[in-house]
């Protein structure tokens, strides 16, 4: 079965391949977000009967992967301060911690980024 809709303005077609052909990880929809309020809206609407993975990605009710970035970490992760970069990357020698910035950290760096105060 084929089907055609638009999501956010933004066409799409899907083919229905049957129970032998399950959602993977190997595609995933990209949501580039403007802010961390548009990460944390979008994050906790997936979340509902979804599972969380790493690196902002998340696997939503259905079975489809997702990631929920915000749209400056293509910067922040180009950053001169390379502390800043392996802390958004998510580099660690634990690998439960790997891709997990923590908030606090990535709200502050975002707002330095858009010229914010804190």
């Amino acid at each position: 079965m084929l089907v055609e809709f638009t999501l956010a303005g933004e066409g799409y077609m899907a083919l229905n391949g049957g129970p032998n052909l399950q959602f993977t990880p190997a595609m995933s929809l990209f949501v580039s977000c403007n802010d961390q309020a548009e990460v944390d809206r979008l994050w906790n609407a997936l979340l509902d009967g979804g599972t969380p993975v790493q690196c902002g990605w998340i696997t939503d009710r259905y079975g489809v992967s997702w990631q929920i970035v915000p749209a400056a970490l293509g910067v922040m992760i180009k950053d001169k301060d390379a502390a800043k970069v392996r802390r958004h990357r998510g580099d660690a020698a634990d690998d439960k911690a790997r891709c997990q910035p923590s908030g606090e950290s990535l709200r502050r760096d975002l707002k330095a980024l858009s010229g914010e105060r804190s």
